[in-house]
């Protein structure tokens, strides 16, 4: 009951419309916590072993919610892993070769670099945008949702990396990124739990006609907070 009336009391200060999308990646910054070489070592030897069974196909990576074995600081992949599962698929897309190895790797380096509270509150987008820019890559980040901004990130990349608020109005309703690709046959949303309604399996979410739209339709009720484009 107390778990409830205090998300409840959260959603009534209306945060997500009052805190400008700096305010929100400054608090990302602020919770970074630095994993120690101990615990992330020992992750990486456990995840090692266990991820073989979650990669099913080489390709962009879309079920995240089975990545429960998976460890991430001191919290799990299928519950805060949705930052590193989009700068995998964006690498993905710019380079068409990852594997096991890469996502482990990829855990261990955020463990490091952008964990924000020990894992349990996601990555920095802010480390994100780092992290391509010092792999060499041409990286751009804009906070302003509207349609211009978001235009002329399009314009000059076909690689996306988005994050934003599930719900507008609910901020217990947490926060989630996603990589979006494409540009000549469409854009297409990867890991925002998207079930075929054929295979049973998860899947992209697409195509959209423009960058501007796969955004505003990521979810019914969600209002973007950063938008990182990469080539």
């Amino acid at each position: 009951m107390l778990k409830k009336s205090f998300f409840r009391f959260v959603d009534s200060l209306d945060l997500t419309n009052k805190l400008s999308n700096k305010a929100v990646l400054n608090f990302f910054d602020i919770m970074h916590i630095k994993i120690s070489k101990r615990k992330s070592k020992t992750n990486a030897i456990i995840n090692t072993k266990n991820i073989d069974k979650l990669l099913l196909k080489e390709g962009y990576i879309e079920n995240q919610s089975w990545w429960k074995r998976i460890s991430y600081g001191s919290s799990t992949m299928d519950y805060s892993g949705c930052e590193i599962i989009a700068v995998y698929n964006a690498l993905f897309n710019l380079n068409k070769e990852q594997s096991c190895n890469n996502i482990v790797e990829l855990i261990s380096y955020f463990e490091k670099h952008g964990s924000a509270l020990r894992g349990f509150f996601g990555t920095s987008p802010r480390a994100i945008e780092r992290y391509f820019a010092k792999k060499g890559y041409d990286t751009a980040i804009s906070l302003d949702g509207t349609a211009q901004s978001i235009e002329a990130i399009e314009n000059r990349y076909e690689t996306f990396i988005v994050t934003f608020f599930n719900d507008v109005n609910r901020l217990s309703s947490g926060v989630h990124t996603v990589c979006i690709t494409g540009k000549r046959n469409g854009y297409y949303i990867h890991n925002n739990y998207k079930i075929d309604s054929k295979t049973g399996f998860y899947t992209s979410q697409g195509p959209f006609d423009t960058l501007e739209n796969s955004i505003r339709l990521i979810k019914p009720n969600s209002k973007m907070i950063s938008l990182i484009g990469i080539k």
